[in-house]
């Protein structure tokens, strides 16, 4: 079973970070998006260097 990680970074001055305080303004609950990111290897193989 994956395990869950938690990170954040932030981008001070972009369109998206710009973006997200105007949003917060409004509606604070959704300046908070969960992102799912997944990786994949063009062969299907597991990746388990964590180099690669």
């Amino acid at each position: 079973m994956p395990s869950q990680s938690r990170h954040s970074f932030t981008v001070p001055g972009s369109g998206s970070a710009d973006a997200l305080d105007v949003l917060g303004e409004s509606y604070p609950t959704l300046v908070n998006p969960i992102v799912t990111v997944v990786y994949a290897t063009e062969d299907g193989s597991q990746i388990l260097d964590a180099a690669n």
